[in-house]
């Protein structure tokens, strides 16, 4: 992961918390364990754990197959996931408008 975001700087640096944030971010596709490993910088044996963890929560879908490879998604379709977005969103508007606050001073 190149930069912390601001979601994993509130909610820890872990793989979890990092691989459900590339998902918050990058909601408008479907995504390969390679990809998800490629920008989390999750180890491949960690990762193949935590989307197990997040299907087996229906945080995340798996939407099809190319070739061998699954591809998955976040579940806008599940209540929780919406409250998680909603919260995500909130917490980064309010960092800002606390950044921006503080530069006024």
């Amino acid at each position: 992961m190149k930069d912390k975001t601001i979601f994993v700087e509130y909610f820890g640096d872990s793989p979890t918390t990092r691989v459900l944030d590339f998902f918050i971010e990058n909601d408008l596709y479907d995504y390969s364990k390679t990809d998800i490993f490629r920008e989390t910088g999750v180890a491949r044996t960690t990762l193949q754990d935590v989307i197990r963890n997040l299907l087996k929560r229906k945080l995340i879908i798996k939407t099809r197959a190319v070739g061998m490879a699954d591809l998955y998604k976040l579940n806008r379709g599940y209540p929780i996931v919406e409250e998680i977005v909603k919260f995500a969103v909130s917490i980064v508007a309010s960092a800002v408008k606390a950044e921006l606050a503080v530069a006024k001073v």
